[in-house]
């Protein structure tokens, strides 16, 4: 009988510390998100924080990359393509034994729940929600609706010297002031294993970090093709009341112009391929910068007016929000921030819905709550540094197994 006791317990041994050893090898599988097709040009590495990024082979017969070693130190796996958006997932507990991921076209990018529309990522910028603390500190800048550039100049310049303040950004329903950084040497953010990020993430004056996706096709239009040429410059401009006695604008004198060279039919001038592109040109400078779109119409024909003082401008922007645009947290859904004073004692109340509060405490292992102060408690994935981008990647791929994870996307975009 004890050596049988003794053999039933070196088997359950041996199969524990099996369970707890590390992954010593890795497949992953890629494949295009829209036509599921197999992707074998891909670079796909391993990669840490700070350390040497290692090349993944690629097994031609059964059509995945692999790694027959996973080093100390490295929990990321990237995916690189110059046709595709690149992609990761990271776990600093442990990398599962086969991953699968789906690349999207830089302007064909989906997000969770949007079955209709792609997004194309900034991957440029960051945008900072500063926490209550924060708002304490304003002794120069008392005004924290319109005076939160002055005091992030200067907090970012002292405590984050390697990034650079842009502009500021209202998000959301709530009109949650965030601020929008940069880095100084103009490189993009990575999703995951950035040191710059790691730092904002640990500031505790830092409630959340945004980033904004840019709404590139929808169902009434489509404003940038799959390379990223724009199509959404309406083609054909309407001149009314040019026949006004007092037509004497920039306006009336392009319209005159325009008919004497027999250009306009009915009012109607049809702008060139030359026009088209310049325009497009102009707009794909300004993504390029970091600057957003005016809320341009869906229509292909634009209405502009000969009457003097009345402002003209190429596009229509008269809404008060930018449609063309969302934004992504890095920590997960939630209803809404509020910012209340308590015994003039400004702090943020953070409102979950109470069935995703129960789902997110059910996946313990994966998410984790924090408590930010008294009044803040927020829900986060674990054993990860990334970028609302990295946990773009990752909500996505834990969503694919079945565990139900949100992040909170933001579709009121206000600069």
């Amino acid at each position: 009988m004890k050596p049988l006791l003794i053999f039933f317990f070196t088997v359950i041994s041996f199969y524990v510390s099996a369970q707890e050893k590390p992954i010593s090898s890795i497949k992953i599988y890629l494949e295009d998100a829209e036509t599921l097709k197999n992707i074998n040009d891909a670079k796909v590495t391993l990669e840490g924080f700070e350390i040497p990024a290692i090349k993944a082979k690629y097994n031609k017969k059964e059509k995945y990359y692999y790694l027959d070693k996973i080093p100390s130190g490295y929990n990321t796996i990237m995916a690189y393509h110059k046709k595709y958006n690149e992609k990761g997932f990271q776990n600093i507990s442990g990398l599962p034994k086969e991953l699968r991921l789906q690349l999207h076209l830089p302007y064909r990018v989906k997000i969770l729940g949007d079955s209709i529309n792609f997004y194309k990522e900034d991957d440029h910028h960051i945008r900072l929600l500063f926490n209550d603390t924060i708002l304490h500190t304003l002794e120069t800048c008392p005004d924290f609706n319109s005076n939160l550039l002055c005091f992030a100049i200067e907090y970012i310049a002292k405590f984050h010297k390697d990034l650079v303040v842009k502009d500021e950004l209202n998000i959301g329903d709530y009109s949650l002031n965030t601020i929008t950084v940069e880095k100084k040497d103009k490189t993009k953010f990575k999703r995951f294993n950035d040191s710059t990020i790691e730092k904002l993430l640990g500031d505790k004056n830092i409630l959340a970090l945004y980033t904004i996706l840019l709404l590139t096709k929808n169902t009434e239009k489509t404003y940038f093709s799959e390379d990223g040429t724009a199509n959404y410059i309406p083609k054909f401009i309407r001149y009314i009341h040019c026949d006004s006695p007092n037509s004497y604008s920039n306006t009336y004198r392009d319209f005159k112009e325009k008919l004497k060279n027999g250009l306009i039919k009915n009012n109607i001038y049809k702008r060139n391929q030359k026009e088209i592109s310049a325009l497009a040109n102009s707009d794909l400078i300004r993504i390029n910068n970091g600057e957003l779109f005016d809320n341009f119409d869906n229509n292909d024909t634009i209405v502009t007016s000969c009457q003097k003082l009345k402002m003209i401008t190429s596009m229509p922007a008269l809404q008060n929000y930018l449609k063309q645009y969302v934004a992504i947290s890095n920590i997960l859904s939630y209803n809404g921030i509020h910012l209340i004073d308590k015994n003039d004692t400004f702090r943020y109340q953070i409102t979950y819905n109470l069935h995703d509060i129960a789902a997110y405490k059910k996946e313990s292992s994966l998410i984790e709550s924090k408590k930010i102060n008294k009044e803040i408690e927020i829900f986060s994935l674990k054993n990860n540094t990334a970028s609302p981008l990295g946990t773009m990647d990752l909500i996505e791929y834990y969503n694919a197994l079945g565990i139900n994870v949100h992040q909170k996307i933001e579709k009121s975009i206000n600069q």
